[in-house]
């Protein structure tokens, strides 16, 4: 009977030693795990979820694919399954395809972040600015992606010659990652705006400002707001 009741259950068993070895890092191991998690119970969303990012991490985007398809006839209104399978599809080159599971991502959470940045990176490419810059305003509230998604915004400002959007954007993205000051520096040389990114440059250097978002004191915005080197309002202006 106990042996009878450990086969109905095995699946979990299978689960688990795989995502120990996902967490160890022994891919090849854990990829075996989880098939046959996924063979005994198909629709076990833990299971299928992971098995599909260990095969992605591994570059074995069919496999990744097949996985998350099948997966989401168990499961069409997971945001991650659908997120995920976008990215894949983002991988494979098939574009379309990656913007329809997308959309279909974003309707499916309260906080699409990352759906909502690699459907800017998409409209971006594509032309479709104001498509692009809706999408980085939601995916800037996302700690990760925000000095990304600020900085892209600034460069989509600057083509539609919006230039105190993109300034605001640009030196704010700088304020949270100061690595963005050097593709700035490259990819605005020739822009109207770049003479005051340097001249902001000059200010950050004053102030000594090298490090992350999250150690950036309280007291340097209010140094930065004061003297009106970032104007707040008008931020507030463009994410209404």
């Amino acid at each position: 009977m106990k042996a009878i009741e450990y086969d109905k259950k095995s699946y979990i068993a299978y689960y688990e030693l795989g995502a120990l070895m996902e967490l160890q890092g022994r891919i090849d191991t854990a990829i075996i795990m989880l098939t046959s998690s996924n063979k005994l119970k198909p629709e076990f969303y833990d299971a299928a979820e992971l098995l599909g990012i260990c095969y992605a991490s591994e570059r074995k985007f069919d496999d990744a694919e097949r996985v998350y398809e099948s997966a989401l006839k168990y499961h069409p209104n997971s945001y991650e399954l659908n997120y995920n399978l976008a990215l894949v599809y983002l991988e494979r080159g098939y574009i379309d395809e990656a913007e329809e599971y997308l959309v279909k991502a974003v309707k499916l959470s309260n906080e699409p972040y990352g759906a909502c940045y690699s459907l800017g990176n998409i409209y971006c490419k594509r032309g479709k600015y104001q498509n692009a810059i809706e999408n980085y305003k939601i995916a800037r509230l996302d700690k990760q992606l925000s000095a990304t998604s600020f900085y892209k915004m600034g460069i989509i400002y600057c083509k539609l010659r919006e230039y105190e959007s993109a300034e605001i954007c640009v030196k704010y993205s700088i304020l949270l990652d100061t690595k963005f000051l050097a593709l700035a520096k490259t990819e605005l040389s020739f822009d109207k705006i770049i003479e005051k990114i340097l001249d902001f440059d000059t200010v950050l250097a004053k102030l000594k400002i090298t490090r992350s978002s999250e150690e950036i004191a309280e007291t340097t915005f209010n140094v930065i707001k004061e003297q009106d080197f970032l104007n707040l309002e008008k931020i507030d202006i463009i994410f209404r």
